[in-house]
């Protein structure tokens, strides 16, 4: 089944990366989702990865709430939320792994299931809607509807997955012989080279300043040739958040601000 609501990322004339959930048939920007996003997460400098992915969340949820022919606000203004068999019911479809149509335009529920961080985080963010949604609907709620409101994002927090910390015994790092074959694939001219001729040499130095330096992704895609003092053999990390001139509206960042690698 295709989905009615999406999101959308864009860069301000500013530099300012931003999302809006928008509804797929009309291409206009929903109300209140959008709200939440602004004055709970823009509002408080949240990244923009953060806003992207609690955008993605909320429109998950609004299409359950779409295939359940369920209406929140009507919901909330009778002072009905959910009942128990429809928080394990969306508890379930947000589970479930949702792919882009070929338009570019709506979503369909592919066979599998997204990583229990994925799901957790869902739920999260859903909860966290469900109580500013009511609270902002009700203004002033009395103590049994704050109570209930209350309830109700305990009991989809309760849904989520075990939270289950990295496992600091698996060791993920390439061994000797797997270092061997890939630093013999990524030698210019190789035949086992994938890459094309003219992105080898390229690709071979991003893969060996990973390598040696252990920086992230990010930073590394982020990396412009005047980082680089070639006389004191450095390589600096800048954080370039916003950048005006940086075409990619998803545009990779460092973590830190600034720091500087011999």
């Amino acid at each position: 089944m295709i989905n009615s609501f999406r999101t959308t990322s864009f860069s301000m004339d500013s530099g300012e990366r931003y999302c809006l959930v928008i509804d797929r048939i009309t291409q206009l920007p929903i109300y209140y989702p959008n709200l939440f996003i602004t004055t709970q997460l823009r509002n408080k400098s949240d990244s923009f990865s953060t806003m992207l992915s609690a955008a993605n969340n909320i429109a998950i949820f609004l299409r359950f709430l779409d295939d359940r022919d369920i209406n929140l606000e009507e919901r909330v203004l009778c002072r009905e939320l959910f009942e128990t068999y429809e928080l394990d019911d969306l508890r379930d479809f947000t589970q479930k792994r949702f792919s882009k149509v070929a338009d570019g335009g709506g979503y369909v529920s592919d066979e599998g299931v997204v990583s229990s961080i994925t799901h957790y985080m869902r739920l999260t963010t859903i909860a966290q809607y469900i109580s500013w949604y009511a609270n902002h609907l009700i203004k002033q709620p009395s103590t049994v509807e704050a109570r209930q409101i209350k309830r109700v994002e305990t009991q989809v927090k309760s849904r989520r997955p075990v939270k289950r910390g990295r496992n600091r015994d698996q060791d993920r790092s390439l061994d000797d012989v797997q270092l061997e074959v890939l630093f013999e694939v990524i030698k210019i001219g190789s035949e086992h080279n994938p890459f094309g001729d003219q992105v080898q040499r390229r690709n071979r130095l991003m893969i060996l300043i990973l390598y040696y330096l252990g920086i992230r992704g990010g930073e590394l895609l982020n990396l412009r040739i005047s980082d680089i003092d070639f006389s004191k053999h450095q390589l600096k990390i800048v954080r370039r958040a916003d950048e005006k001139d940086d075409p990619r509206v998803q545009e990779p960042n460092a973590k830190t601000l600034e720091r500087t690698i011999p």
